[in-house]
């Protein structure tokens, strides 16, 4: 994948239904040219599900997600070795929405994901909302890059009814343009990216407005300060203050 004139996303499209009992879960994985994560993209991989499953009839939920990480080293530097994760999630049950978190399992031990911002739509008039419902909540969340790179499974527990919801299984095949090397998979604990740059991430790659982007960033502040995390200024080089 090699796009030198993108920032590097690696997008990763994949919805998973829950079919009634007479259906199996459906896996379907989808892959495109980068272009900036938006309710407009989004809505347009749910129209493309909706039309493969109508024929099975009003579906529950579905959710669909898109994660990016920076087009440099330096930048992933500067993110801590971490990405943004965007789910788009639509159900018929408009209180299975917003989810109420999301998650990996390694090994048995699950690890929640940083919430940065939730968007809330009602879909009206199209195919999407006539097979999989009315009710749509996208979700950003920070996702360390090694999650993607080893065996382990992301979850969702909707609000209602639906707890363990296989999101994604990783790993996956997509792979940036510059060499992580095992060093660079691990990320500081004790700190988040610097502010500015997250902010700027969020911009261009999930088209997050100045408002959002700093909701965003006081929301994972907010989650940090339970666990004594903080954000830290970085250097240009991606190297840490001293």
């Amino acid at each position: 994948m090699k796009k030198p004139m993108f920032l590097l996303a690696v997008i990763f499209a994949l919805p998973l239904l829950c079919f009634p009992a007479e259906y199996s879960h459906k896996l379907r994985m989808h892959k495109q040219p980068h272009s900036a994560a938006s309710f407009v993209s989004m809505s347009e991989r749910l129209e493309e599900a909706a039309g493969e499953y109508e024929k099975h009839g009003p579906v529950p939920r579905i959710a669909e997600i898109d994660y990016s990480f920076g087009k440099t080293l330096g930048v992933y530097r500067e993110l801590n070795a971490h990405g943004v994760l965007m789910i788009a999630a639509q159900c018929r049950d408009e209180n299975e929405l917003p989810l109420k978190k999301v998650y990996v399992k390694i090994g048995g031990r699950e690890t929640d994901l940083v919430l940065l911002l939730s968007r809330e739509y009602t879909i009206t008039g199209t195919k999407s909302a006539k097979v999989f419902g009315n009710r749509r909540v996208d979700s950003f969340y920070l996702i360390p890059y090694a999650y993607t790179r080893i065996k382990c499974a992301l979850y969702a527990d909707w609000g209602k009814n639906r707890d363990g919801f296989i999101v994604a299984e990783f790993p996956d095949d997509a792979e940036p343009d510059f060499i992580i090397t095992k060093k660079d998979m691990m990320w500081s604990k004790n700190f988040y990216s610097d502010e500015r740059v997250l902010e700027m991430f969020l911009k261009q790659e999930f088209s997050f407005t100045s408002v959002q982007a700093k909701k965003a960033i006081e929301s994972v502040k907010s989650s940090a300060a339970k666990s004594n995390v903080k954000f830290k200024k970085l250097k240009a080089s991606g190297t840490e203050d001293s």
